[in-house]
């Protein structure tokens, strides 16, 4: 009787940790490199989704990239998906405001199923995702509606350079959706051949004579975006980017 309740008591916690791991998990980093302080590198096992805010530097990305399955060699993590669309990152080099840069290797062969940036981002350096091939959601914007996040990436207005190999063996993306009226330098090694990119009505001629020309160009009712404002502010010692203000289509233009 006594080992019946023993195994019980074990049956019972192994259930409790099973539906720890299955939550979803919101946490806020107030400063850079505080991540490994709130989540143990014992956990990264143990955690399926997680949405991060705040802000993120070199250290705390490390610890994301071991929960992802991969840093410089595979990890026992299972992270699928990670949200980190209210997230600031810090240059890993100077420590300052990235302003908007996803920069060299950042989520190289981790193995995320669903990834979430902030649609800030200005430039994917490259490598940022080569080897994610586990991963079939990228967003940076909303897609349209009615749209799949199976198989889709999609690509802010702010876009502007998308780094060699940057998504070199992305394989499980089939349609990109770009917002930028002006195509964004687009470098080699990109995508899979048959892919599909998604353009604002009217673009397909620019689209077309640069290297997006190189893959099924398709054009579709993008969001009508104002233009992003030039200007930025400090919170703290972060530098950061007023993002692009959707129009109120309701309202006759000035």
């Amino acid at each position: 009787m006594v080992f019946l309740k023993i195994g019980l008591g074990l049956l019972l916690a192994f259930v409790g940790t099973l539906e720890l791991m299955s939550q979803s998990i919101s946490l806020h980093v107030p400063k850079g490199g505080m991540l490994p302080q709130i989540i143990s590198e014992n956990r990264i096992s143990q955690i399926k989704e997680l949405k991060v805010s705040g802000t993120l530097n070199e250290v705390d990305v490390v610890l994301l990239r071991k929960m992802g399955g991969y840093y410089t060699k595979p990890t026992c993590g299972t992270l699928a998906k990670l949200d980190l669309r209210d997230a600031t990152f810090l240059n890993g080099s100077s420590g300052e405001a990235s302003n908007g840069v996803i920069e060299f290797r950042m989520f190289y062969s981790t193995r995320f199923v669903s990834l979430s940036l902030p649609e800030y981002t200005r430039i994917i350096e490259r490598e940022a995702f080569d080897g994610c091939n586990q991963m079939y959601t990228l967003l940076f914007a909303p897609l349209p509606t009615g749209v799949s996040e199976v198989g889709a990436l999609s690509l802010p207005s702010s876009i502007e350079v998308i780094g060699m190999n940057a998504f070199r063996g992305c394989s499980q993306i089939h349609d990109i959706y770009l917002n930028s009226l002006v195509p964004p330098r687009l470098e080699t090694g990109n995508f899979i051949p048959d892919v599909r990119v998604h353009i604002p009505r009217g673009t397909y001629q620019s689209y077309w004579l640069s290297n997006w020309g190189d893959f099924e160009l398709v054009e579709y009712d993008a969001p009508a975006l104002d233009l992003p404002e030039p200007n930025a502010y400090l919170r703290g010692k972060t530098r950061v980017y007023r993002l692009p203000r959707r129009k109120n289509l309701s309202k006759d233009a000035d």
